[in-house]
């Protein structure tokens, strides 16, 4: 199964919000208790995202888990 189908929007929607609220992907991850280079794969798709880091990805961007599975 290819890594998009396990992540689903997650990765779009992390980059959407990172855009538009001007944030920097390595704060970011720093914040979420990841590697700068674990949140840039999963962004791109290369690396799956884990349920234990999306609460953590989450109130790194201040937002909800279900926001993060909204839109795109």
């Amino acid at each position: 199964m290819q890594i998009e189908n396990y992540n689903g929007v997650v990765p779009n929607r992390i980059s959407e919000i990172i855009t538009q609220k001007g944030l920097k992907i390595n704060a970011i991850a720093k914040m979420a208790n990841m590697k700068p280079s674990e949140l840039y794969s999963a962004i791109a798709n290369r690396r799956i995202i884990k349920p234990d880091e999306l609460p953590r990805l989450a109130i790194a961007l201040g937002v909800s888990v279900d926001d993060l599975f909204q839109g795109s």
